[in-house]
């Protein structure tokens, strides 16, 4: 038997018990045969995501230490998780989960609390050897941290990053290793930063660049990325102007409008690019034709709600 299952931990709000929704124990309630499979073994753990109330830590970080955790044994692990509470010293749920953090192959992570000093995230620094996927999100309602986030800088095997909802200046990343990086540009504060750390990105095969408000201003200096196939631009279209990317394959872009085409139509000459798919949204028909025209390596084209 081989199933996938991601557990949702929880807990009862009237009785304050442990809730554990989908996940192997409900394998467990099938039969003796089942029950036995599913207590002992050790990939059915492996996904754990954790849904509860910051009152509630004490509660699932002993539910995790005394049942669920160690039923993992030394199989990699895919976390997705949140971290709240008063304290930015203690967070019990967070340092029940660091305790296997040589097995997080993938981490999701939304910081609901401020970062100031020392911090309960620093537990998993130089302990997190199989990562290779992360997504990490700080509320929007908090201040910046005191000081960068720097767990997650050495991380020999990171390939995937995802800040969309996390400021470059917050966090520190070994940038030079990645391969696919997703931000929205109100995680860019500073425009020459940003093209600082794609110059260090040799690597980056995926990028992928989300809405957020217009850009005005100098356009930062040109950045030639040699190994990005793939390029999701659902922002100002000026942003363009930025890169140079000769190996590019895909290219999906949000809505445009006519006053966006010479923007595309510089980044492509540029490039000179041999694109195999597009895709636009929310485009009016006369301007995807003009696209369609000008560009003739195409061989697949995905139009959503076309105007």
């Amino acid at each position: 038997m081989y199933c996938v299952w991601e557990a949702t931990i929880g807990v009862e709000s009237e009785t304050r018990s442990i809730r554990v929704s989908d996940g192997p124990l409900v394998l467990a309630n099938v039969c003796k045969a089942w029950r036995e499979i599913a207590i002992n073994l050790p990939p059915l753990y492996s996904r754990i995501r954790l849904r509860h109330h910051p009152r509630d830590r004490d509660v699932v970080a002993r539910y995790l230490r005394q049942t669920w955790l160690p039923r993992v044994g030394g199989h990699p692990m895919e976390v997705d998780m949140s971290s709240a509470g008063d304290d930015p010293r203690e967070d019990p749920v967070l340092s029940a989960l660091a305790q296997y953090s040589v097995q997080w192959r993938s981490l999701d992570m939304l910081m609901e609390r401020q970062i100031s000093g020392p911090d309960a995230i620093d537990e998993i620094r130089g302990r997190i050897p199989l990562l290779r996927k992360l997504k990490f999100a700080v509320d929007r309602h908090l201040g910046p941290p005191s000081t960068p986030i720097m767990a997650f800088s050495d991380a020999p095997e990171l390939r995937e990053v995802d800040l969309s909802d996390c400021s470059l200046r917050w966090i520190s990343l070994p940038w030079t290793q990645l391969t696919s990086i997703q931000f929205s540009l109100s995680s860019i504060d500073n425009h020459s930063m940003w093209m600082s750390i794609l110059r260090h990105t040799s690597r980056l095969e995926t990028l992928c660049i989300s809405p957020s408000q217009p850009f005005f201003g100098h356009i930062p200096a040109l950045v030639q990325l040699d190994c990005l196939h793939t390029l999701k631009f659902k922002a100002d279209p000026d942003f363009l102007d930025s890169f140079t990317v000769p190996t590019l394959k895909c290219l999906a872009l949000g809505r445009l409008s006519r006053s966006d085409l010479p923007a595309l139509r510089r980044f492509l000459t540029r490039s000179r690019c041999s694109l195999h798919s597009i895709s636009m949204d929310r485009t009016p028909q006369d301007v995807v034709a003009s696209v369609l025209a000008s560009v003739t390596t195409l061989s697949e084209v995905r139009l959503t709600d076309i105007d």
